[in-house]
């Protein structure tokens, strides 16, 4: 497995330049603004099974990490910061990418890697709903 500059691969297109980073910084601001906390939770999983689904509490999660409530959002949802975290790192390196400040990478992989990469994140996600069921947080 290997990362490798591709400067190959095309810019993408100016509406999905601004809309994807646009969407994430609207969700920035929403988690940032937004009374979440007055709202019921609207899962339809936990109505139906009365357990928390694996996405449970992310919205949570967010609101914390919005609020620099860092570790907070990780009791909360562990998945839901990563998922914060990435969304901002992916706002930085494409608003640096579609300036010219950083090139396209690609990650390469055999057959092999790819389906260890997806067991792995099958397990990481299993982990995570346990986590959830167990700790009682997303309740």
């Amino acid at each position: 497995m290997h990362l490798q500059r591709s400067p190959d691969i095309p810019q993408l297109q100016p509406l999905l330049r601004w809309l994807l980073p646009g969407v994430v910084v609207v969700g920035f601001l929403l988690a940032r603004l937004f009374p979440f906390q007055a709202i019921p939770p609207l899962c339809p999983f936990r109505r139906f099974a009365g357990l928390p689904c694996i996405g449970c509490g992310g919205t949570r999660s967010w609101v914390h990490m919005a609020h620099l409530r860092i570790s907070e959002a990780f009791t909360q949802s562990p998945l839901g910061a990563v998922l914060f975290i990435a969304a901002a790192l992916m706002v930085l390196y494409l608003g640096a990418r579609s300036t010219g400040l950083l090139p396209a990478w690609r990650l390469h992989t055999s057959r092999t890697e790819a389906m260890g990469l997806r067991i792995m994140l099958g397990a990481l996600l299993l982990t995570h709903w346990l986590y959830l069921l167990l700790s009682g947080v997303a309740a």
